[in-house]
Formats: C-alpha cells, structure tokens, sequence
C-alpha cells in the first residue's frame, strides 16, 4: 500500500489515534517555523472619487519591491490565507489598531497598509506600518511612483530590529505606544474663500509637527479614517464633548479646532487645544493676523497650545535689544526694560512669543520654540516707524541748519566788533587833534606825547594849558569824542562776547544733531498707485 498525506490523513482503515499523530506531523512539517516580519494589506482607495486604478498600481508596485521578500508575506500570500482580507481592510477605515488584529491570523508581526487618497494632481498615498501589538511603528506619505522604495524602506527598519525583538519588547514600539497624538480638524471659516482655510490647516499641522513631541493627524488622514456619515456629522460638530467623541473615535489624545473670521483688513483666527480623554479645553489662542503672514504666524500660534502641557520642560532665554528703554515682554506680560544688557530669564517648554515695545519704533516680535534644558540668544533690532524717521530727520537738519546760523551771527558779530573798534579809532584821532590845535594852537601843556588821548582814557587826566585862547570850547568837543568813543568800545566788546556765545552755540547745535543719513536709510519710498483703468504704460 502506498503512504502518501492524503492516505494517511484520510485512510478510514488507521485507528484514530494513529491517524490524529499522522495529521499533527504532517501539519507541523508544513507549517513556517517563524511568524513572517510583515504582511502586506491589499491597497484601499479612499475619497469621494475612490482612484481604484491607482491603487492597483500600488499593488502591483508593493508586489514588485517585496514579493521576493523570504520573510515578507506579499499581498498575493496575505489574501490566499484570507479570502475576505480585502474587505477587513477596507472595514478598518485607517484605524492603527484594526490594521494590527489582522496582522496575527496572517501569521506576521507587523501589517504593512496601503490608502490611496483622492485623484489627480493632490493625490496622495498613505502608508502606515503597524506591529501586532497595535503600536503604529512608521507613517509615510507621497506619490504613488515612490511606494515601492518606501515600502521596502520601511520593513528593512522593522527587519533589522527583529531578532531583538524576539528576546524583549521593542523599544521603537513601546516609544511609539507612549507618544501622545493630535488630530488638526480642517479650519471652518466666516466670509474667507476655501483657500485660506486650507493655508490655516496646513500651517498647524507644520507648526505642531515642529514640536517634534507629538504625533499629527492632519484632516485628510481623518477622512481616510471615517465614513461619509461621520463626516458630514463632524460639520456640525462644535462643543467639546461631541469633538472629544470625535477624537476617540480615531483614537488620538489631543485634537485642535480652529476657526476664522473676516475682521476688516484682517483675518481673526482662534485655534484651541481639546483633551479628549477629559473632554476639556487646555488653550485657546486668538490672534488678527494679515492673510499675507498665514505661513508665518499659524505655525507658532498652534504650537503654543501646547506650553501648558510642555510647561515642565522649560530652558532659559536671553534678550538683547540694541533699543534702550524699549519694554519687553513674553507672551504678553512685561519682563524687563532693556538696558542696552543681556537679560536672562527662565522659561516653560513650548512655543512663546517674545515682544518688544517702544514709542516711535514699530512693534518687534518673534515666536520661539524652547525645550528642555536649552538655552537660546534673541537679539532683538527695532525699526523706528516712518513718522518718527521723518521727525528724527527733521530734527537733525533743523540741529545742523542752527549750527550754520549760529556760525554766520558769530562771524557777523565779530565783523561787527572790527568796525566799532576801528569807529573807536577815529573818534580817538578826532579827540587827540581837538586838544592839539583847538585853541589858536595846542591846548596841551608843553610838548606831550601822541599817546596823550590814551592817557586821558586809563587815567582820566590830561596836561593842559590853562591860559590857552578857547581851552573850554575844545574840552567840551573832547568830551563829545571821548564820550562817543567809549560807547563804540562798549559795543564791540559787547559783539565779541555775542560773537562767541554765538560761536558756543553753532558748534553745540551742530555737534549735538544727529547725522540725517542715520535716519534717512530707514525711509521707505512707495511705489505710486496706479489708478483703477488708467491703460498700462507702453
């Protein structure tokens, strides 16, 4: 009689018992040794206008790079042993923790799943690799001609931790299974287009996923993750409890909501923080912002929800502002006034934002993201505003202008003290030659001196001759020249200490103005408006 499987597992002639050993050899013999490293999940398309096409592109991509893979359990191998894992996969809707009760059936210790996201030009695919134990190891996202390099990217990093794996738990696992994780609903918005409202979100999910502390659901990777129904209930969903049931149910602990308005000019955005395990806000932030600053502002708004949970994980922060007397603050409460001096403070963990204020100068600011035990350098440079540009340049040339002036009064006075010291002069001549011949002949006594009108100023007193012919008409028209004479001294005295108060403030005015091209170079010319339907310049 021949023995074969069959005869030994079907042959109704054997005793039971020899028959149930037979099966239990022959199952083992046939059975893998080792679960396989990964099994491949059929690729699910996922949106309004599900790209079916595309994700059998994806397949046949993850067959390519994986099939001869010894240790990896293909999507060909995965569906022969469960002709309803297409279903599964699809029924699991994106969720980690679905994706990993197929992974034990399949014999595998990680599941690899595929979503293919929209169509077109914004399509995306999604690939999440996730362990048995329900822990998602690796998220990717990006084009469907890249699926295959990633694929095999990601089960060479779970393959190289496996034998380690086998001895003790995973650390990548146990890492990613105490890592806390946020889902950013799409921001709704009042009297904005659509498209502000998808800048909004991309902004914060950049700005959390810059924490680097926390893993981000974006919205697109929610709708992968519900139904249709689900979705359309989420559009009325706003109080916390119904958003929290929303968090649980794509199981994250965080969620971040945001709203925008249309306030004037500009856009007033309010973003806040949910636990979901408590159905509680932890932050709400409010900021108008210009639609202009979308990508520079969110980021930093949205991770600055996060510093009551990073409060505990602070460093210190320096500031430096080269504005004396300029007020600095950090997110809104004064700290310091600069001094020209380095400040040094302690700070929480997180994203905060540094201000500085100062009458004249256009408000500084900056967010700045501190981590734990880290120590940073802020250098703080203020711009004054255009109105005090123009006032500062105004000012220095009005300085320097007075400083000319002074310096034209000065020279003028002293011309003017020359003149009247040389009008002093003739007046001098004028009295000498009175006393000289005034009286039918000389008036003086004897032969004196020329100097003998500089004798009469220093010493009051001349040598006259008593009984010279009309000696009181000459002493009266001396006393006319002496007494004019004086008072042209007084004056050009008078004009050389003008002269020089002049001089003292010429050079103060000018010395102490500003130089104008200091502030010049902060002056902004603007381009003229064109007027509505004036034609275009040829």
């Amino acid at each position: 009689m021949a023995w074969s499987p069959r005869t030994v597992i079907l042959g109704i002639k054997m005793r039971p018992f020899l028959q149930f050993l037979a099966l239990f050899v022959f199952v083992a013999a046939g059975s893998p040794a080792l679960a396989a490293v990964a099994a491949v999940l059929p690729p699910v398309a996922l949106g309004k206008k599900a790209d079916w096409k595309a994700a059998s592109k994806v397949e046949k991509a993850l067959e390519a790079a994986l099939g001869a893979e010894a240790d990896v359990l293909g999507v060909s191998a995965a569906g022969a042993k469960d002709k309803k894992l297409g279903k599964k996969t699809l029924a699991c809707k994106g969720e980690a923790p679905c994706f990993a009760k197929l992974a034990a059936p399949l014999g595998a210790d990680h599941v690899l799943a595929s979503l293919v996201i929209g169509r077109g030009k914004r399509q995306k695919v999604v690939m999440v690799l996730v362990s048995a134990a329900g822990a998602e190891v690796e998220k990717w996202s990006g084009k469907v001609a890249d699926v295959g390099a990633q694929a095999a990217r990601m089960i060479g990093s779970v393959r190289k931790v496996a034998p380690v794996a086998a001895a003790a738990p995973a650390a990548a696992a146990v890492e990613a299974e105490g890592r806390d994780s946020v889902a950013i609903m799409g921001f709704s918005v009042t009297e904005l287009p659509d498209s502000i409202a998808a800048r909004l979100t991309d902004g914060a999910v950049l700005g959390v996923h810059k924490l680097k502390l926390i893993d981000v659901i974006s919205g697109d990777d929610i709708k992968a993750m519900l139904d249709q129904q689900q979705l359309k209930d989420i559009l009325n969903c706003d109080s916390n409890s119904c958003l929290a049931e929303l968090g649980g149910a794509i199981d994250v602990h965080y969620m971040i909501n945001g709203k925008a308005a249309k306030a004037g000019d500009m856009i007033r955005v309010t973003v806040t923080l949910l636990d979901v395990y408590n159905a509680k806000a932890i932050a709400r932030e409010v900021r108008e912002i210009k639609a202009a600053d979308i990508e520079k502002e969110l980021p930093g708004l949205a991770k600055k929800l996060f510093n009551p949970i990073l409060a505990t994980q602070g460093g210190s922060v320096m500031l430096r502002c080269t504005e004396v007397g300029a007020s600095l603050y950090i997110d809104g409460d004064l700290v310091t006034t600069a001094t020209g001096r380095v400040f040094k403070t302690q700070i929480g963990g997180g994203t905060h934002r540094i201000e500085a204020k100062k009458k004249g100068f256009v408000t500084w600011a900056k967010d700045i993201d501190v981590a734990a035990k880290s120590e940073q350098m802020i250098v703080i440079d203020m711009l004054p505003s255009q109105d005090y540009i123009r006032k500062k340049v105004a000012r220095a040339k009005s300085g320097r202008m007075m400083g000319f002036v002074g310096g034209g009064f000065a020279v003028a006075l002293a011309g003017s003290a020359v003149a009247l010291q040389m009008m002093a002069q003739d007046e001098f001549d004028s009295g000498a030659e009175v006393m000289k011949t005034g009286c039918n002949g000389s008036c003086l006594d004897g032969d004196v001196a020329n100097d003998s009108w500089a004798l009469s100023t220093l010493q009051g007193s001349l040598k006259l001759n008593p009984a010279a012919e009309g000696l009181e008409d000459a002493k009266a028209k001396y006393t006319q020249h002496f007494d004019r004479q004086g008072n042209y001294l007084n004056m050009a005295m008078a004009s050389v200490g003008l002269a020089g108060v002049s001089v003292i403030y010429g050079a103060w005015s000018y010395l102490s103005a500003d130089n104008p091209a200091k502030w010049e170079q902060f002056l902004i010319d603007e381009a003229p408006m064109k007027k509505a339907g004036a034609p275009a310049a040829k």
